[in-house]
């Protein structure tokens, strides 16, 4: 490494400057000068050549993990990842990742102002369509973002989703059948939940039950053959 800087900086300043403030000689300079590639050089080379054409087969998307076992299962060459790295690093190459992307620092508060507050933290609402909540996500697929948005009636706690809606004659706000019913029908899916989960119970109760019976009942008929067998001996 010290013989590379000063082979770098020879154009600058004298090689003999460079190799005392090294701490090295000239003659070991000169001599790695004229030295010939070592193997492990040259075996560099040769991977750069392969390790760049299998970068270029995946579309400059290959990082180290998957060129390495790029090369092991389709190359047949053994050489460790960390390596794959040293090289993909000087060559100036590297993979696409989702992950470790930094986060951009967040903008002066002046430069983005809060949403007015329209209804003062106070949810509780009088009546149906008078207050609505809204909340949207950002889904990320292969396409980009998609934006998923809901609406939720802050009385009827049902979410405007459900064509026809047509705006509320009061408010202008969209409103559904469902809102449009108020609490009777969350009254009556409540109930119909509670009256569905309270059938699967019973169901599993009479399942266990009746395997409970017909267990005890083979136990009984193994008890009874016995005997019969043990009868059948002893009067023999």
């Amino acid at each position: 490494m010290k013989f590379r800087l000063v082979e770098a900086e020879r154009a600058e300043h004298s090689v003999s400057l460079l190799c005392g403030v090294l701490g090295v000689t000239r003659a070991g300079f000169y001599a790695w000068r004229s030295r010939e590639p070592s193997k492990r050089e040259l075996r560099d080379r040769e991977l750069e050549r392969v390790i760049g054409q299998v970068f270029r087969d995946s579309r400059e998307t290959y990082g180290a993990p998957r060129v390495h076992a790029e090369l092991q299962d389709e190359h047949g060459l053994r050489v460790s990842r960390k390596r794959v790295a040293r090289l993909m690093r000087s060559l100036g190459i590297k993979g696409v990742s989702r992950r470790g992307r930094r986060r951009l620092p967040a903008r002066a508060a002046a430069e983005t102002p809060a949403a007015p507050d329209l209804v003062k933290r106070d949810f509780r609402a009088p009546g149906r369509d008078r207050l609505w909540v809204a909340d949207i996500k950002y889904v990320p697929t292969w396409e980009g973002f998609l934006f998923l948005a809901c609406v939720v009636d802050a009385w009827s706690r049902l979410r405007a989703s459900s064509p026809p809606w047509k705006p509320s004659s009061s408010t202008g706000i969209p409103s559904t059948p469902e809102t449009r019913r108020g609490s009777s029908s969350s009254t009556t899916w409540r109930a119909s939940t509670t009256r569905a989960a309270a059938t699967r119970r019973s169901a599993s109760r009479a399942r266990s039950a009746t395997s409970r019976k017909r267990v005890k009942n083979e136990r009984r008929s193994g008890r009874l053959l016995l005997s019969k067998r043990q009868l059948s001996t002893e009067t023999g």
